[in-house]
């Protein structure tokens, strides 16, 4: 059985220091903690804009519709329980795109004075005086997320999806006022945070497996060693267990990120958020058409943020996203978005653990802000730029298309850092029980850069079976290179007294110094099938084949010494299968392998 939670859009950006700082200017001044938010009055009802909503459940297409057109749409549940729509694809005002998604259902839109629609039954509608009751609050559509677009080869409801998959609006982060990824773990069961590396980069747990390459951005794997800013996130879509057509992942799961992309309904959105412990970040997001175009459409988001945390950690972070999308009138439409982020922030390993006999440890009974690096900075520096192309053509036959992709990501880094490696009673009877054993470590010259290109094609065939096809091929290319430079071991100082010995950063004789350049390629190609074998039940089959190769070199700067190891070419066939039975609206039953 599936689960399901919701979907949204809104953003934010950062546009240069001098808005940083009149926004912590405007902090200290007293502000609320979520500052400003500004919409402007949006599209009338006459006016087009360009819909893509596939044929399905009617209740489904109506919040997309909702979400797209920014309008509220109020019906009870029983109205649209069981029927389905033809779906939506070209240019439309309001009303008539409604009156198309409605057609054949019984059902009829009405508009209220204050721009908010309403669904009645045809042969019931009659003249009703009825007293205007006005409701001030967030669009029910900003909570809905039942749509996995990029996350899968042939977009559907996730009900319809033989696989759990959580899917977490921006409106749940923006309640929570999320600043991390992390934030928007919490919301889903079966993800655990994990460490990264102090806190410094994305990790997390799926049903129990540990991957650092299980998160994909707008179905792409994301191959980074940084933050993600919520500021650029819609929903972040958590696909449970193994998909056989999507290739090499963790058992557990994947984590898909889909970004904020151009609307052509103008909304401007600034915030400020603050805490007692020196949290200082402000965020912008733009987007609407260029000028009075109905065929071009921009957007972007940012964030600055110059924190603090109750454990003295401080974060620097600066990040922009800008995106441009032309939608032609044929279906035809070409995006592309670039995003740049710098972020320097503080290791932070967190307490210690000390022995407590029988081979069982426990936690440091020491106050939880206490720091174990000392007088070195322990700090992380990390900066990328990333672009995406996204081309789609459609065929002559109004169901088929092919959709293109291009992605680039280049990643900079580099960190010093104070570690505990044991304390004495880990390592020798003769030192006191509580006596650290400290080392000073760095990664330099770091550079990670991953390349993605996918081509698919996509559409229906009506035959006795109706069946949704998507295949494609796909190549991916990543490699990382980064320096390693380890100091010799350091006693001094205790678990209850870390600042009573001074740690030396000794990097410029260290004990291990070494370069490191690991690099993976793989190419194959793909195929997705989704066969109605009745009204109820359809079968889903996933088939993929690929071909890999990497390659690792090492060499040790203090012995002269090299390994080179080449994995040579190997390929892989994975298969998937999944039913789905729908035993009564809204409730679904699925089986996979």
């Amino acid at each position: 059985m599936t689960t399901q939670q919701a979907h949204s859009r809104f953003i934010r950006t950062p546009l240069a220091r001098a808005i940083q700082y009149s926004l912590l200017a405007s902090c200290l001044a007293g502000l609320p903690a979520t500052a400003l938010a500004q919409q402007e009055a949006g599209q009338s009802a006459a006016a087009q804009q360009r819909y893509s909503i596939e044929a399905g459940r009617l209740d489904t297409a109506l919040n997309r519709f909702a979400v797209s057109a920014g309008i509220e749409i109020a019906f009870d549940a029983t109205l649209t329980a069981g029927k389905q729509t033809a779906g939506l694809q070209g240019n439309y005002g309001i009303n008539e795109g409604l009156e198309r998604l409605l057609a054949g259902t019984d059902l009829a839109p009405v508009r209220s004075a204050d721009g908010s629609y309403r669904l009645e039954i045809l042969n019931e509608r009659a003249a009703q005086n009825l007293e205007t009751v006005s409701v001030y609050g967030t669009l029910p559509a900003r909570y809905e997320g039942r749509y996995a677009d990029s996350s899968l080869r042939i977009p559907k409801d996730i009900i319809d999806v033989p696989r759990t998959i959580d899917v977490i609006p921006e409106q749940f982060l923006l309640d929570q006022q999320a600043r991390e990824m992390a934030d928007a773990f919490r919301l889903s069961p079966n993800v655990v945070v994990a460490d990264g590396y102090g806190g410094t980069r994305e990790h997390s747990l799926i049903r129990g497996f540990n991957r650092n390459d299980n998160f994909y951005r707008n179905g792409v794997p994301f191959s980074h060693e940084s933050r993600i800013d919520p500021a650029t996130i819609d929903n972040v879509q958590l696909i449970k267990g193994p998909v056989a057509d999507i290739g090499r992942m963790s058992p557990g799961g994947i984590v898909n990120i889909e970004t904020k992309q151009p609307q052509f309904q103008r909304e401007h959105s600034i915030s400020t958020t603050f805490d007692e412990h020196g949290q200082r970040r402000g965020t912008i997001d733009l987007t609407g058409p260029v000028g009075e175009s109905q065929n071009l459409a921009y957007r972007i988001t940012g964030s600055l943020e110059d924190s603090e945390t109750f454990r003295d950690t401080n974060v620097d972070r600066q990040f922009l996203s800008s995106a441009l999308l032309w939608q032609g009138d044929s279906g035809a439409s070409v995006g592309f978005n670039h995003e740049y982020s710098k972020d320097r922030r503080e290791i932070d390993r967190g307490l210690i653990t000390l022995p407590a006999g029988d081979l069982r440890r426990r936690l440091a009974d020491v106050p939880f802000d206490t720091r174990f690096d000392g007088n070195i900075p322990n700090e992380r520096n990390s900066e990328y730029h990333l672009a995406e192309l996204d081309v789609v053509i459609p065929l002559a036959d109004s169901a088929w298309e092919i959709d293109n992709k291009l992605f680039y990501s280049r990643e900079t880094g580099e960190d010093l850092r104070a570690e505990v490696i044991s304390v004495g009673a880990d390592v020798s009877s003769e030192l006191t029980g509580d006596t650290l054993i400290r080392r000073v470590g760095a990664n330099q010259d770091r550079m990670r850069t991953y390349k993605f290109a996918r081509s698919q094609l996509i559409g229906e065939i009506d035959t006795a079976i109706p069946m949704r096809v998507a295949m494609g091929v796909e190549y991916r290319e990543f490699s990382h290179e980064w320096r390693y430079l380890s100091g010799n071991p350091q006693i001094g100082g205790t678990v209850s007294s870390p600042d009573s010995f001074t740690l030396i950063n000794d990097l410029d004789s260290p004990s291990s110094e070494q370069f490191y350049d690991v690099s993976q390629k793989s190419h194959g190609v793909f195929s997705a099938t989704e066969l109605s074998l009745t009204d109820a039940v359809t079968l889903d089959l996933g088939l993929r084949y690929e071909i890999s190769e990497s390659s690792y070199h090492n060499d040790n700067y203090l012995t002269g010494s090299t390994s080179d190891i080449d994995s040579g070419s190997s390929s892989k066939l994975t298969k998937g299968l999944g039913l789905v039975w729908e035993t009564m609206p809204g409730l679904n039953l699925y089986f996979s392998l």
